[in-house]
């Protein structure tokens, strides 16, 4: 099946994918479903659900939060850079998401009544601002390439079981031989005294601070 990158199917393709790499890149559980058949309200979307709140301790809740906010903001970055830079942006439901995030990490969270206030929250909040940054370094450091690949999967398929998407994820993740010992190194260089998620391994540990 040939890929038409300037259809809608494409754009949802890519940013659906976008959502199940980082999902699984950052070992967020319960990935159930990725489908680009439109339902009552969405073009696409990733059945994730996000219990960051039932975590015991705080130290965790709050790792839980950070990782569901990168896997949250990749799907509209990835759609962007498959656009070539060119502007793309989030879901109504992605955008909700993102503030009950932000709400659980601490930061003062604007209403949102009208898309005035959700441009405004995506592109000038704080928090997103930050988080766009730990997004960004993450695809430049190697996992735009694993999205787009899988987008391509997902676009001739359409829908694919959540088990399956992970184990397709995985086997992209692994394609690159360098990936695994240079990911983290490359991110840490770069964001060494800023405020992002590094893994070491299996190891997760949140490092607090601004980025520079």
């Amino acid at each position: 099946m040939r890929i038409d990158k300037r259809t809608t199917l494409w754009a949802t393709a890519v940013h659906e994918a976008g959502h199940a790499v980082f999902a699984v890149f950052l070992d967020i559980p319960n990935l159930r479903r990725v489908t680009t058949i439109p339902g009552e309200g969405y073009r696409g979307r990733v059945d994730l659900p996000l219990q960051f709140q039932f975590f015991c301790s705080e130290l965790e809740r709050r790792l839980a939060a950070k990782k569901a906010a990168l896997m949250l903001m990749a799907g509209a970055i990835a759609q962007e850079s498959a656009k070539g830079g060119r502007g793309a942006y989030p879901s109504d439901a992605d955008l909700s998401l993102l503030t009950d995030m932000a709400g659980a990490l601490g930061y003062e969270v604007p209403e949102l009544t009208d898309a005035l206030s959700n441009i405004r929250f995506w592109y000038q909040h704080p928090f997103c601002s930050v988080t766009r940054k730990r997004v960004y370094g993450l695809m430049n450091a190697g996992l735009q390439n694993v999205v787009m690949a899988f987008a391509e999967t997902l676009y001739r398929e359409r829908e694919i079981e959540g088990h399956r998407a992970m184990d397709i994820i995985k086997e992209l993740l692994g394609r690159d031989s360098g990936w695994e010992q240079k990911r983290w190194q490359r991110e840490s260089a770069r964001y060494r005294s800023g405020s992002v998620i590094n893994l070491a391994g299996e190891a997760l540990e949140v490092v607090e601070g601004e980025l520079p």
